[in-house]
């Protein structure tokens, strides 16, 4: 796979969870990517985010939900 297209289908599944009304709870940084802890009410989901485009882009979506 295409690192472009990585990197959109990853920003299409943190855009979901945002649409969905999850925030991001957490974020844990690994040599290979990152885990990214999403929480809405009491339910939690995480994301593996490995493509460095994906992974600047829930950056900036971090400061801009506080």
């Amino acid at each position: 796979m295409s690192t472009y297209k990585k990197y959109l289908e990853e920003k299409k599944k943190i855009d979901l969870l945002f649409q969905d009304g999850y925030a991001i709870r957490k974020v844990t940084e690994k040599l290979d990517g990152d885990l990214v802890e999403f929480q809405k009410g009491q339910t939690l989901k995480t994301l593996f985010i490995q493509n460095p485009e994906a992974r600047k882009y829930f950056s900036s979506a971090i400061l801009k939900q506080k």
